[in-house]
């Protein structure tokens, strides 16, 4: 996994523990989002940022 897919990944734990703070409806959405993540495929950061 490169070096800025892990950084945008960190990105989206931190904003998930945001939202997580925010939406009590699942109180084990940050361990969910976590377990999508490392079973996800990788996704570079330019390929994420590219024009559609």
């Amino acid at each position: 996994m490169s070096h800025r897919v892990v950084d945008f990944r960190r990105g989206e734990l931190e904003e998930m523990a945001r939202r997580s703070n925010n939406n009590r409806e699942n109180p084990f959405l940050l361990r969910d989002t976590m377990l999508k993540l490392i079973h996800s495929d990788d996704l570079e950061y330019r390929e994420l940022t590219k024009a559609a």
